[in-house]
């Protein structure tokens, strides 16, 4: 296999769409990659990495429990008027023109490895496969005429799926970032941005101060979603936790969302591995699964206050069904 981030690939990237909890008739597009683009990915991304000046409130190189954990941290210290800014559209917001003149990369590398434009895609929707491929080809027929819009933005901008997106993302927002007041708190993983300070007055300011910002971004404009506004003793939503100050605590907890999706994932593999009529060895694999899947989606949320309790919960259900049927996992 050979990777050349200055040449690209043409490897096909799987294309699906998922209807966005906000408004189930936008979608949002994700993209799954093969072996050659994520090398090509990885290698460009510790790039950027050793390359990249971003801020200490910027967590795409720490990790989205480390921003977690920096939002409790905020309420702790007294800043309990928080504000969530989430940019619309974000990743395929970025003008594909703009972006190679603000990343820390050869302009070709950025085109060809950190931007949407030049992915073959292949689209699946019901029966019917579209190979689209790169849209660069002499006579290929129209993006824009041949298939619908929310196709035509998975070509714009950042792709979303990609490891290189949330840490190219917040390279180019750092400026945006370094522009509010001393006086807020920030917190910004990916196109996520949380802004708290004392003062209810404070970080409204602020916070119109970043939505110009957004608006004015060169590669943008960038348009920021309607706020989210907490006051002292709210439930703080971010980054699929629910945070809520306790008295000189702040619990952390899967979002309702989240939790009743895990459940309802656990069912239906524990019911898979419960069916009758299938053999041993296939119903041993089924729980491992269960197992496994327990194991580490309490993994991804092992920032929150009882997550050894609820996974020891879960794990112990698991194991109950499975020794029902003399399994041992």
């Amino acid at each position: 296999m050979r990777a050349d981030p200055w040449a690209g690939t043409d490897e096909i990237v799987n294309l699906s769409f998922k209807a966005k909890a906000s408004n189930p008739n936008e979608f949002r597009p994700i993209m799954d990659f093969g072996p050659v683009n994520r090398t090509l990915q990885y290698l460009v991304r510790a790039v950027l990495a050793a390359r990249s000046d971003i801020l200490d409130c910027q967590f795409a190189l720490k990790g989205h429990q480390a921003a977690v954990k920096a939002a409790a941290n905020a309420l702790l210290s007294g800043h309990e008027y928080v504000v969530e800014v989430d940019i619309r559209n974000c990743y395929p917001s970025f003008h594909e023109d703009a972006v190679p003149n603000l990343l820390p990369l050869p302009k070709e590398v950025t085109r060809k490895v950190i931007l949407a434009r030049f992915l073959n895609l292949s689209l699946n929707r019901g029966n019917l496969k579209y190979v689209v491929g790169t849209g660069e080809s002499e006579g290929e027929p129209s993006l824009d005429e041949t298939f619908p819009d929310d196709l035509a933005e998975a070509r714009r901008g950042i792709p979303q799926g990609a490891s290189t997106s949330p840490l190219s993302v917040e390279i180019m927002l750092a400026p945006v970032l370094d522009q509010l007041p001393p006086w807020v708190t920030v917190v910004n993983y990916a196109d996520n941005i949380l802004v708290a300070g004392g003062d209810e007055n404070g970080v409204a300011s602020a916070v119109d101060i970043l939505r110009g910002a957004l608006q004015a971004h060169p590669a943008g404009p960038l348009l920021p979603k309607v706020p989210n506004y907490c006051c002292p003793g709210d439930t703080v939503r971010f980054l699929g936790c629910e945070l809520r100050k306790v008295g000189k605590d702040v619990r952390i907890e899967p979002s309702a969302k989240n939790l009743r999706g895990f459940k309802t994932e656990l069912s239906c593999r524990l019911k898979r591995a419960c069916r009758p009529n299938i053999s041993e060895g296939a119903r041993q694999r089924a729980f491992v699964d269960c197992k496994r899947y327990v194991l580490s989606w309490w993994a991804s949320f092992g920032v929150c206050s009882d997550a050894g309790y609820h996974r020891a919960e879960f794990l112990s259900l698991v194991l109950t069904k499975a020794s029902e049927f003399g399994i041992v996992v």
